[in-house]
């Protein structure tokens, strides 16, 4: 038996019946660049003056807040179990784009609706699952099906686009008593800036069940395209009543990579 639950990708568990989760996500990316290598390349011996150095920053984001409902129905295929999924959810796309002067930057200056620029929108996420044999689970996800464009604030002369195009992703996971081992490839390459290289991810991990109610996870990420750093997971899970859920996760990678997510999930 197993349930089918959409969120951030493809979530697979031992379970039945038919499943719903409301959940609220949010993810970002981000491009930051600064005068250093310029810099760098100066001529010691030959240094301009200090009136003709203008050093700047510039900081390019989207962030992407997800607010949605999943429903999955389970199916069976010649005694084999099947679960479809489907994520209809309420999507906000804000973009960033700051440039400041250190010549002239003032903190009291900051205005973040000045930077900002956000569109608000309608998406759908999609999966199915199926367990050919018990305890393994194969799975195939579609998320983000309609693309969305959305263009930051012009600064300086220049406008960047955040895009938002449909990521499809397979995954195998096997659960073994209080273990379960997972892995998923993206099947497409995307990128979210055209100043930034395309990402294409393969992921493992697994997860301890140390009781019935908490979990222990590890996991790691690697880019297959080779654009972002390679990055190492841990974290936890609690379960209350099997009806809301909380997640813990830390983050970190080479150049000196760091983050974090916090999840809540309630299920119905």
């Amino acid at each position: 038996m197993l349930k089918l639950v959409l969120s951030c990708a493809l979530i697979l568990s031992p379970s039945m019946a038919i499943a719903g989760q409301q959940y609220y996500e949010a993810r970002s990316d981000a491009i930051a660049q600064s005068d250093i290598d310029s810099l760098n390349a100066l001529d010691p011996d030959n240094p301009p003056g200090l009136a003709d150095l203008d050093p700047q920053g510039t900081v390019v984001a989207g962030v992407v807040s997800d607010l949605g409902v999943t429903l999955s129905f389970p199916l069976s295929i010649v005694n084999m179990p099947i679960a479809v999924g489907i994520s209809s959810k309420f999507q906000r796309i804000d973009t960033y784009h700051y440039v400041v002067s250190a010549n002239n930057y003032e903190a009291s200056d900051f205005d973040y609706s000045k930077y900002s620029n956000d569109e608000s929108t309608f998406n759908l996420d999609v999966g199915i699952a199926m367990e050919p044999v018990e305890g393994l689970v194969l799975g195939l996800s579609g998320r983000d099906l309609i693309s969305q464009d959305v263009e930051t604030v012009e600064a300086q002369g220049r406008k960047f686009t955040y895009r938002l195009e449909p990521q499809f992703t397979a995954g195998i996971a096997y659960d073994w008593e209080s273990i379960v081992l997972t892995s998923d490839i993206d099947l497409n390459a995307y990128k979210r800036f055209e100043e930034i290289g395309a990402t294409q991810y393969w992921r493992v991990g697994g997860e301890l069940k140390a009781t019935d109610w908490f979990a222990l996870r590890l996991g790691y990420r690697y880019d297959m395209k080779d654009n972002t750093e390679n990055i190492y997971s841990l974290g936890t899970g609690f379960e209350f009543g099997r009806v809301f859920s909380l997640d813990f996760t830390g983050m970190v990678g080479s150049d000196d990579a760091i983050g974090g997510v916090l999840k809540t999930s309630y299920h119905f």
